[in-house]
Order: structure tokens, then sequence, then C-alpha cells
């Protein structure tokens, strides 16, 4: 089971149709009784289409040294 959640959602910029945003996130996985909890900030570039919001970018910077502490090296963002 894995829960992601965003925090400290903050609008950077907007500028010819395009918001620049900041948030925080935290990603808390369990597997096999453990719980892996991993944390940074994203960026994103969104455009507004027919009423939505679309992602253009996204960059996620991960909080921690390496994933080894955490025991896991797979994919959870």
């Amino acid at each position: 089971h894995t829960t992601h959640g965003l925090t400290n959602i903050r609008v950077l910029d907007a500028e010819d149709g395009v918001a620049k945003v900041r948030t925080n996130y935290v990603v808390r996985r369990s597997r096999k009784q453990l719980l892996d909890t991993y944390f940074g900030v994203t960026y994103y570039r969104l455009v507004e289409r027919d009423g939505r919001f679309r992602i253009l970018e996204k960059r996620v910077c991960l909080a921690a040294d390496s994933l080894s502490i955490q025991g896991s090296g797979s994919a959870i963002l």
C-alpha cells in the first residue's frame, strides 16, 4: 500500500499561461510489514487547458543522501 501527500503548494511564477509550482511531498509505502517514508520537493510547470490544469513538466527531488537507507531502490515517485 502506498500513499502520497503534497503540502505547501506554492505558485512561484505565472507567465504566458504557464504556472511554475513548488510542493513538498511525502510518500509512505508499506510492504512486507515494513514502512518506508520518502520525502522531498517537486517542481511543476502547469498549463490550463479546457478548464483543467495539465502538467507540462515535473521534476522530483528526493531529500535523502541515498535510497540504501530505505532498504529498497524501487521507483516510488
